[in-house]
């Protein structure tokens, strides 16, 4: 189940009553907050409309796409060129987050917007061996999400055990919850060598101003970036946020001028973000500079 039909359908009904407005309004790049510099801007191209995760190293920036897309990871360089694609032998069930330590990459599978899933699991991919592992994981508190009986867009925010971030810290993967229904964002500590895990929350994050959707960790500065969107009746509000090693908000900027925010990453002192696809918002790779 694609996890953006909910949001398609609330911006087209806002395109017929708003449509002038929005136009104007989405695609003025000077809109973006006066905290931020934005210094590069770049569509991406149609294999890439419904990017999600989001990881760069010194060369390339590494993304994917999400539920019903190939199980492909595509290297692009800093010029948004695509420059190779890695095959991964494993479906893309709702692929969300990426992350690397250089000989592995790591995929989370765990799209979860009904809460439903019973297959959320961590894919790892050994670049040099051309291999693909998992390590699957449940909620410790696994009975709080909404019946799976329910229709669909009932159960969309009637929990919080989705997740469309993770980074790799150390010898620890950490993953953000996509809180739906308490708007407060748990984090989980999934061990790389264990192959089964019943995850319960190490840590919250309050004052957020909405759900996360992509995360990384500076470790020259020891800080975590997180990018997430607030969702209003007939659009969305993406925001960039900084948060200390013990999960502390220093400091919120709202990404004025772009839309649904998926991805982000920094390498070398930059920050890049990936910008999903949706009327009036193309999919792009945004490089901002925080003032």
């Amino acid at each position: 189940m694609s996890k953006h039909r909910y949001l398609k359908h609330g911006i087209l009904v806002c395109v017929i009553f708003l449509g002038v407005i929005l136009t104007s309004a989405c695609s003025n790049r000077s809109n973006t907050s006066a905290g931020i510099t934005v210094l590069t801007e770049i569509l991406l191209p149609d294999t890439l409309l419904e990017t999600s995760g989001l990881f760069c190293d010194n060369h390339n920036i590494y993304t994917l796409n999400d539920s019903g897309n190939l199980s492909e990871i595509y290297a692009l360089n800093h010029t948004g060129k695509l420059s190779a694609q890695i095959s991964v032998e494993a479906k893309n069930v709702d692929w969300e987050a990426l992350a690397s330590d250089g000989k592995n990459f790591y995929i989370g599978d765990f799209g979860n917007n009904a809460g439903n899933r019973k297959d959320l699991r961590i894919l790892i991919h050994n670049v040099d061996k051309k291999q693909t592992s998992q390590h699957t994981f449940t909620y410790a508190n696994d009975g709080d999400v909404a019946n799976i009986n329910e229709p669909q867009s009932r159960q969309y925010k009637a929990h919080d055990q989705d997740a469309e971030a993770l980074v790799l810290k150390g010898d620890d993967l950490i993953m953000f919850s996509k809180s739906w229904k308490t708007g407060i964002a748990s984090v989980y500590r999934i061990e790389t060598t264990s192959t089964n895990q019943i995850l319960t929350p190490t840590a919250s994050i309050a004052g957020l101003p909405g759900i996360i959707t992509g995360a990384d960790w500076d470790e020259h500065k020891q800080q975590f970036i997180i990018v997430g969107y607030k969702v209003n009746t007939f659009s969305v509000r993406p925001f960039i946020s900084l948060l200390d090693a013990q999960y502390n908000v220093t400091r919120t900027e709202y990404l004025k001028g772009f839309g649904q925010v998926e991805g982000v990453c920094s390498t070398n002192g930059e920050l890049w973000f990936t910008q999903e696809k949706l009327p009036f918002y193309p999919a792009k790779l945004v490089n901002i500079a925080l003032k």
